[in-house]
């Protein structure tokens, strides 16, 4: 299910939150940590609710936003490339790769060029972005793990924290 690059870059925003762990539902894990564990193994999974799973093409440029509770939850804290996307199939028998993404797994991203910043806040650049309504009740447009975006709001959020 690999795919071939496409000349015209997407750009999108993946999501993660708090979620429970795996290994112990009663055990909460940090968005932060969940990011953190997938950007280190430089891959990201997409799920069967996840929304853009099957838009997102080799090349796309994405932005990593952490929702959640904790560490910098509302910030966007580094940017990365789509390098190759592969169906859950070959990687389900790792159980590092099951670690990092979770069960039910749709397909995986692997990345490229990931840099991390310092988180920048969405509410310091709330008022420069097409993709947010311009009332003050914005979560629900970064909910689903995955947000298609203009080059222009990525752009936006790239000057804002990241050198280069």
């Amino acid at each position: 299910m690999a795919t071939k690059q496409s000349n015209d870059a997407g750009f999108y925003i993946l999501t993660v939150n708090d979620a429970y762990s795996s290994a112990n539902v009663l055990t909460k894990v940090a968005a932060w940590d969940i990011a953190k564990g997938r950007l280190d193994a430089n891959l990201w999974a997409l799920y069967d609710r996840t929304r853009h799973k099957n838009d997102v093409k080799v090349g796309d440029r994405l932005l990593i936003y952490i929702g959640g509770t904790k560490r910098a939850r509302q910030h966007f804290v580094a940017k990365s490339t789509v390098a190759h996307i592969e169906g859950p199939s070959k990687l389900k028998s790792a159980t590092a790769v099951g670690a990092i993404l979770g069960s039910d797994v749709y397909r995986v991203l692997t990345l490229k060029d990931t840099v991390w910043i310092e988180p920048v806040s969405i509410r310091s650049i709330f008022g420069s972005l097409s993709f947010l309504p311009k009332h003050s009740k914005w979560g629900a447009t970064l909910m689903g793990g995955c947000k298609s975006i203009r080059r222009e709001d990525y752009e936006i959020i790239t000057n804002s924290g990241f050198d280069g």
